[in-house]
């Protein structure tokens, strides 16, 4: 059962302002690893077009998933930052989350 368009909102809000009450310690990686899981445990339909919709936006990127994708869209032409795992410094970790978690607002108010 997908969650109602409130109910994602709340999540990625409260995911965004207080990551570790879900666990993680505010990275990008962490918050890859979540909404991954939660878009399988959770069988989240909202999350299953963000990737194709990301690829339309950005104009690039089919054989890509949608961590790589935000990762480019957030250090575009910077290819020594787009490891999907690895040590970051404080300034790409803040640039990755704000990217995903703005794109994740676009995305949801397009698609409620």
């Amino acid at each position: 059962m997908d969650a109602d368009p409130m109910n994602r909102s709340e999540l990625v809000a409260n995911l965004q302002k207080y990551p570790s009450m879900f666990g993680l310690d505010g990275s990008y990686s962490m918050y890859v690893a979540f909404f991954r899981g939660y878009e399988i445990g959770a069988d989240a339909e909202w999350l299953r077009g963000f990737r194709d919709w990301l690829v339309r936006d950005l104009g690039y990127g089919q054989n890509l998933g949608w961590e790589s994708l935000i990762i480019r869209a957030a250090m575009p032409g910077r290819s020594d930052h787009w490891q999907l795992f690895g040590p970051r410094d404080e300034e790409t970790e803040q640039a990755l989350t704000e990217t995903l978690f703005r794109r994740l607002e676009e995305f949801d108010l397009m698609f409620p």
